[in-house]
């Protein structure tokens, strides 16, 4: 045995096991469904522990998972939000509508009986417009304004009014405050004695107080004991969601922003009745009548706007022509020509909500448009790759000639080449081809080296004098597989192509 051999069995010896569990590692880190199950395992592990690290490296993950989706296709965020927003849009719309058709009653009724035009001369008097002296003369009472106010410190920390105002609501709060600590000082009040109501013309003052927060209504008219259980309810309500943020405030309200809703849910209000009513039949048939119009004419301008939608997307995609559309025996009709690589006209009419409605008819033809030409040269060119690499030139043991025999697959190999070239161009790609020459086993490695070469060359050669372009480079293979010499064949996009 000779000291190669020994120093091979000495390298395996040392090296094999450690290869092996590279390998091993290798094959792990490859096998993409191993890394799909470890990752699976990792992860609620690391969701479960509450690491702040993991919030931030997800954040970014959904928020652009969350944009792509609006960006591709809403309809999904629509479904998700719908239940939660759509009552709460319903009962806004609703409240509106019956807040409308409240004030257009009244006016109606009154704008030309006796109390009708003493509300305008009161106006005219006074200076302010009719419509905020009938509001005075029919309410009962209104809730105008509500301010959440910290306890300890008496900072304004929140406030909702019913109309937008140009009072200083932080004056407000800090008048409260000080008028709390005039009343224990100038009558010696006991501090557990607080303060719950003034009043100052017709409006009253109604204070309810938290350990940590008080919540104070401004009221006009005379409200009702339920109104001071709405607040009180408010109140406590804040203190069991924002307790922690009250007790840790250092003087920024913005915490509280999130409080407007519950602050808005007390600013009610209550009409006098009216001394005559519309029917509640004739309501009800008006509101019907007029929700079906309304249902009907919404339902037909989106169903106008979707099928506008979609045929300006076909008219976008590059290789489709509409040729006709149209509606005909109530359902619309569209008639369109469609390459067979562009995209399925049918596919996208899925995509949209109006497919049952829509009857396509699709015939086939090859457009000329650039972006569709090019795309057909890039197909044409990737089949002829194929072609090409297929091609297998084999030589007998130690020779560099081939039999004529195979003159013939050379002959075709460098008409695909030609054609390659063509089409690449075409397409907008780079290509390069080159004859890889082999060898077998036998031999040495400087003998096989020169012989791998030597075949590649007498190939590309031939193939040259076929007319294959002379772009084609030879290269001898690093390794030792058959006595072949094949053609590897390399499509990229070309620089400032675009494709």
């Amino acid at each position: 045995m000779t000291s190669s051999d020994d120093l091979e069995r000495l390298r395996r010896l040392l090296l094999t096991p450690e290869q092996e569990r590279i390998e091993a590692i290798d094959k792990r880190l490859e096998d993409r469904e191993r890394r799909i199950a470890d990752l699976a395992e990792a992860l609620p592990a690391a969701v479960d522990r509450d690491d702040p690290r993991t919030a931030r490296a997800f954040t970014p993950l959904i928020e652009r998972g969350l944009r792509e989706s609006v960006r591709n296709n809403p309809q999904v965020v629509v479904d998700v939000i719908y239940p939660i927003l759509g009552p709460m849009i319903r009962k806004a719309v609703a409240s509106a509508v019956r807040g409308m058709v409240e004030s257009f009653n009244r006016v109606t009724e009154q704008s030309f009986t006796a109390r009708g035009l003493k509300w305008r001369w009161q106006a005219f008097r006074s200076g302010r417009s009719v419509a905020e002296i009938a509001m005075e003369e029919s309410l009962v009472y209104r809730v105008e304004q509500v301010f959440l106010i910290h306890r300890e410190t008496g900072i304004l920390l929140e406030a909702a009014a019913q109309e937008e105002t140009a009072r200083d609501e932080d004056l407000m709060s800090g008048m409260l405050t000080a008028i709390q600590d005039f009343v224990r000082d100038s009558f010696s009040v006991e501090r557990t004695q607080e303060l719950d109501r003034l009043e100052v013309g017709d409006f009253q003052v109604w204070i309810e107080r938290g350990p940590r927060a008080v919540l104070a209504a401004v009221i006009r008219g005379a409200a009702p004991r339920r109104v001071r259980a709405v607040i009180n309810d408010a109140l406590g309500d804040i203190h069991a969601e924002y307790g922690e943020e009250l007790s840790a405030f250092t003087g920024d309200p913005a915490p509280f922003e999130a409080t407007q809703p519950r602050l808005e849910a007390c600013l009610e209000q209550e009409l006098l009745p009216r001394a005559q009513k519309t029917p509640l039949v004739v309501w009800l048939g008006a509101a019907v009548l007029i929700g079906l119009m309304g249902y009907w004419a919404v339902n037909r301008v989106q169903e106008r706007e979707q099928w506008r939608g979609y045929l300006a997307a076909l008219e976008r995609e590059p290789g489709i022509v509409v040729v006709e559309s149209g509606r005909q025996g109530g359902r619309r009709r569209a008639t369109v020509l469609a390459d067979p690589l562009a995209s399925d006209p049918a596919v996208l009419l899925r995509a949209s909500e109006i497919a049952e409605e829509v009857e396509l008819d699709v015939k086939p033809y090859l457009s000329l448009e650039p972006e569709m030409a090019a795309k057909r040269a890039r197909a044409e060119a990737e089949a002829l790759e194929a072609q090409i690499e297929a091609v297998r030139i084999d030589f007998a043991s130690g020779e560099s000639e081939f039999s004529e025999e195979q003159d013939r697959a050379l002959a075709s190999a460098a008409t695909w080449l030609a054609m390659l070239k063509a089409k690449a161009a075409q397409a907008q790609l780079s290509w390069q081809a080159r004859v890889v020459g082999f060898t077998d086993e036998a031999g040495d490695e400087q003998t096989n080296q020169t012989l791998r070469k030597r075949r590649a060359d007498v190939v590309r050669a031939r193939l040259v004098r076929f007319g294959a372009p002379p772009e084609v480079t030879t290269v001898a293979s690093p390794t030792d597989q058959a006595r072949q010499a094949r053609i590897e064949v390399t499509l990229e996009p070309a620089a400032g192509g675009g494709q």
